[in-house]
Parts: structure tokens; C-alpha cells; sequence
């Protein structure tokens, strides 16, 4: 309802075009959340064919990783992990640095999770170099999640059991109550 409620407010063509834009990635975002992929990916559809037009490329960067996660869902490694090779790319002169490249790296890690045990433990720890640079401290939650479910499928219990308590404890502190629950 809120992102209706913003979508009808905002003027077409108007000073601040940028806002609709993150109005609608938090709709794909929402939608996401729910499990209705399609809706989230027309959304995104949308968003790609203005994607010249967004001013931050912070913004940018979630949007390819929204997609990214897309394609991690309709099992499309090879794709998804190019994407976010491309947004890294993209993303070097961001002045969320940190966070945008925390964020990606956790979600190579979750692809690779699927593909090669190895390479996701080394994305997930590359992430992790970025956590006391984070402007949003909670993207670290995700990263510690992740590497606590790949050590579950390595059979490394008690380091899976760290990193998922971590996960909790800065779910919890940030009351990110979706990322909390994905944790238990």
C-alpha cells in the first residue's frame, strides 16, 4: 500500500525522477520477499529499460543484486554470478563502497554455495573484510547467515552454529525481523 501510496504521488518527468526509481526496487524487493518472483521480475524489467537514467549507482548495484538473487532462485548460476561480476564493475566509485560490495560478495557466496563450496566460503569471507566499514551494519547478518548454511552442508557444526548465533545477534540488534526469522 505505502509504495502505491509513493508511486501515485510522484510526478512524471518531475525533479527528482531517482525517487520513483527506488520506489519501485523496493517493490521488486517486497515482492521478492513474498515468493511472487514473476511480479518482481516485471518490476525489474521496468526498472532495466530506465536503468541509463538512475543517478546513484548505489541504487544501481541493488538492483542488479535483486536480480542476481532472482536468478540464484531459477537456479541460473552461471548468469547471476556474471551480473554480479558486472555490478562490482560498475560499482567502484559508489560512495556506499562498502556496503554495495559486502552485499555482493554474500551473494556470490550464496551462488557459488551451489556450485563449488570453496570459492563460496572465500566470497562469503571476502564480504565479511568489509563489515567494520558497513554504513548499514546489518548487511553483515546475510553474510554470516550464509556461511553459517554452507557449513551446515560441510558438515562443520560448531562453526555453523558461530555464524549463525553472529547472524541472530546483529539481525536482532538492527531489528531486521525478516532477516531474524530467515535466520532461525
Amino acid at each position: 500500500q505505502q509504495t502505491e501510496k509513493a508511486m501515485n504521488c510522484f510526478v512524471q518527468d518531475g525533479e527528482r525522477e531517482d525517487i520513483i526509481n527506488s520506489v519501485l526496487y523496493n517493490r521488486a524487493l517486497f515482492y521478492y520477499h513474498l515468493g511472487n518472483i514473476d511480479r518482481a521480475e516485471g518490476i525489474l524489467e521496468n526498472l532495466y529499460s530506465r536503468f541509463n537514467k538512475i543517478l546513484r549507482i548505489h541504487l544501481k548495484a541493488q538492483i542488479c543484486e535483486l536480480h542476481a538473487l532472482i536468478l540464484l532462485e531459477q537456479k541460473k548460476y552461471e548468469e547471476a554470478r556474471k551480473l554480479c561480476d558486472e555490478t562490482i564493475q560498475l560499482s567502484h566509485c559508489s560512495d556506499d563502497l562498502p556496503d554495495v560490495y559486502c552485499s555482493l560478495w554474500t551473494t556470490i557466496g550464496l551462488i557459488k554455495s551451489q556450485l563449488d563450496h570453496e570459492k563460496a566460503e572465500n566470497a562469503f569471507q571476502t564480504a565479511l573484510c568489509f563489515k567494520d566499514s558497513l554504513k548499514r551494519k546489518s548487511k553483515i547478518a546475510t553474510t554470516y547467515m550464509g556461511l553459517g548454511n554452507l557449513y551446515i552442508l560441510l558438515n562443520r557444526l560448531e562453526e555453523s552454529k558461530e555464524h549463525l548465533e553472529q547472524a541472530i545477534q546483529i539481525a536482532k540488534k538492527c531489528n531486521k525481523m525478516i532477516l531474524f526469522t530467515d535466520c532461525l
